[in-house]
């Protein structure tokens, strides 16, 4: 295990030592460290053959490196594990997921900046439940469409409740009788304690259609419920 870790350290670090001598010899960067720790309990009908309810924690250290100009350096890690499967945190690595989250290197040219997707945000935009996280793999090669209704209320300064409404089909006709994939609601409630930590509650209902029975993502309609403390830094 220590030397994945060092392999995973070593991989995370490589963008710094893959600079231009240029940008190494120019002034020093302006480096700030961030990141976020999010426990997060959740309950999920139908659960999974080992668990209905759970409880997750997500540490994301970063390292933000500003160079001279426009250009940039960025390495995340994220450590990802569940509660009460490790006998001791230190030494017992089987709920340990320990991964390079974000790497990026950004040169601009003459002011001239560019946009970066990082990763997919198929967790944004095709409903909380995560029933498509993998695709085409979870979709059976036929795609994904996705009819969506967003609305979001401010109900104090510190408070705001947002609902999402999607209804999921798949993007073309394949093996399966029907295109008809989920409608799925959405229901999120967040409350910023402070500058740096927020509290946040969601609920989600998938109505279940027999397209994504027939993908064997679902069997029956689903319910999920979560209470997350997110504190960034």
């Amino acid at each position: 295990m220590s030397i994945q870790r060092s392999a995973l350290v070593f991989s995370a670090l490589l963008p710094l030592f893959s600079l231009p001598p240029m940008l190494l010899a120019q002034e020093p960067p302006q480096v700030t460290f961030g990141g976020q720790v999010r426990p997060r309990f959740e309950s999920r009908e139908p659960g999974n053959e080992d668990r209905n309810s759970f409880t997750s924690m997500r540490v994301r250290p970063a390292l933000d490196a500003r160079l001279e100009g426009n250009d940039r350096v960025l390495v995340q890690v994220q450590d990802t594990r569940l509660f009460c499967e490790e006998e001791n945190t230190f030494s017992d690595y089987r709920a340990d997921n320990l991964d390079l989250h974000q790497g990026l290197v950004e040169l601009t040219d003459d002011g001239i900046g560019v946009f970066n997707t990082l990763f997919a945000a198929n967790h944004a935009f095709f409903g909380l439940y995560d029933l498509f996280l993998n695709i085409p793999a979870h979709t059976g090669g036929l795609g994904l469409k996705d009819a969506a209704a967003e609305f979001a209320f401010t109900l104090s300064p510190r408070t705001g409740l947002r609902t999402d409404l999607h209804n999921l089909q798949s993007g073309k006709e394949g093996d399966i009788s029907t295109r008809s994939l989920a409608n799925e609601l959405d229901l999120t409630l967040s409350h910023q304690l402070s500058g740096a930590l927020t509290v946040m509650s969601g609920y989600s209902y998938v109505q279940a259609k027999d397209g994504i029975k027939e993908l064997e993502r679902l069997s029956r309609n689903a319910h999920r419920l979560y209470l997350i403390l997110n504190a960034g830094f």
